[in-house]
C-alpha cells in the first residue's frame, strides 16, 4: 500500500497566496512583509521557518505564478481551433480574456525585472527561465506553421507579447491585445510566408 502524500503546509500556501496577490497587485517593492503577514494570517517566525528572506518568498510566488500561467496559457492554446497559424493567434485572444480578469495587475516576471537589479542573478534567472518554458509552447507551433525560423518568430512575437501587457497595464484596456493580434498576423504572413 503506497503511504498517502504529506498534507498541505497551510501556511505556507497562505503564505504564497497572500505575497502572489500583494506583489501582483501592489509589487513586490510596496509590500511590505508586515501586510503579507497580515493577510496571510501567520507570524513572522512561520514565514522564516518556510522562506529565509523576502526574497524567497517572492521566488517561490514566481515560480508558483508562472506554473499557473504557462498552465492556463497552454490549456487555452490547446482549445484553440484551426490550423498552426491560427493558433499562434489565439495567444492574443488569451491575452485580450487575461486583461479582461479582475486579476489583471500585468505580468508579474515584468513587474518583478522592473522592480530590481536587471542583472540580479536570483529574479533574472526566474523570468529567464519562465521565458524559455513559454517558448516551449510556442515554437512547436510556428514550427507546425511552416515558419523556417521558428525560434525568430517566437521572440519576435514575445516582444509584441510583452509589449501588450505593459500596455494593457497602462490603459487598462484589450486594444493592446487586438493591436498586438494584427501585427503578429503580419509578421506570420512574413516569416511563413
Amino acid at each position: 500500500m503506497k503511504d498517502a502524500p504529506p498534507p498541505p503546509d497551510l501556511p505556507r500556501e497562505r503564505l504564497l497566496t497572500a505575497a502572489q496577490r500583494l506583489f501582483c497587485r501592489y509589487g513586490v517593492q510596496g509590500t511590505g512583509i508586515a501586510r503579507v503577514l497580515q493577510e496571510a494570517g501567520v507570524s513572522r517566525k512561520t514565514l522564516y521557518e518556510r522562506f529565509r528572506s523576502k526574497d524567497d518568498l517572492l521566488h517561490a510566488v514566481l515560480d508558483r505564478e508562472g506554473e499557473e500561467w504557462r498552465a492556463w496559457f497552454a490549456e487555452g492554446l490547446g482549445r484553440a481551433p484551426g490550423p498552426a497559424r491560427d493558433r499562434l493567434l489565439a495567444v492574443f485572444d488569451l491575452l485580450e480574456e487575461w486583461f479582461c480578469s479582475d486579476g489583471f495587475y500585468g505580468c508579474a516576471f515584468i513587474n518583478a525585472v522592473a522592480e530590481h537589479d536587471k542583472l540580479a542573478p536570483p529574479v533574472a534567472d526566474v523570468v529567464a527561465r519562465h521565458r524559455r518554458l513559454t517558448d516551449e509552447i510556442l515554437i512547436p507551433l510556428a514550427q507546425e506553421s511552416g515558419c523556417s525560423e521558428p525560434e525568430r518568430l517566437v521572440r519576435e512575437m514575445s516582444l509584441l507579447i510583452d509589449g501588450a501587457i505593459v500596455t494593457a497595464m497602462l490603459e487598462r484596456s484589450v486594444r493592446p491585445a487586438r493591436e498586438a493580434r494584427a501585427l503578429a498576423a503580419l509578421l506570420i504572413d512574413v516569416r511563413c510566408g
